[in-house]
């Protein structure tokens, strides 16, 4: 059977309503080529992430946005700040600076711990933009999106080697 590169060039791109997910899928497992099942002989490792306006810590972000009503247990269950290791996948994060839905300390937080835990990481703050990117200004969105694009080619290019 011929190793695939699919698995290596996997990406994902999140916003604030998939915090399970990144935490979830931002490191992944490593092949194993012994395995008989070919499913596990693939590395299910993301290549990169690109994160808009996550919430990255359910803890604290319950405490700012107190309609979510989570338990501890769901908190340390779905933090993806919790998730962080040197094999997390390289990460983008972009937030905008009036984002009250999701502080953008939740993204400022998730980008110390990856570059702490030696992932490549970076991060985009748009000005006076909201959740969602509302109100910012287009040249600010454009700039934005074309790090976007350039992350994933940077990063894409690198898994396939």
């Amino acid at each position: 059977m011929q190793r695939s590169t699919a698995s290596t060039r996997t990406v994902l791109v999140c916003s604030a309503a998939a915090p399970e997910v990144t935490s979830r899928c931002c490191s992944g497992r490593q092949a194993i080529p012994a395995a008989t099942d070919p499913v596990l002989k693939e590395s299910s490792r993301v290549a990169a992430v690109v994160a808009n306006f996550p919430a990255t810590d359910l803890a604290r972000w319950a405490t700012q946005q107190p309609v979510f009503k989570f338990t501890e247990a769901e908190t340390t269950q779905f933090s993806p700040i919790r998730f962080v290791s040197p094999g997390s996948a390289p990460s983008l994060i972009v937030h905008g600076e009036a984002d009250t839905a999701v502080p953008i300390d939740q993204g400022e937080t998730m980008y110390a711990a990856l570059t702490k835990a030696g992932v490549p990481a970076s991060f985009i703050r748009i000005k006076g933009a909201g959740h969602g990117f509302e109100g910012a200004a287009p040249a600010d969105l454009e700039r934005a999106y074309a790090a976007m694009l350039q992350w994933f080619e940077q990063h894409l290019r690198s898994s396939a080697k």
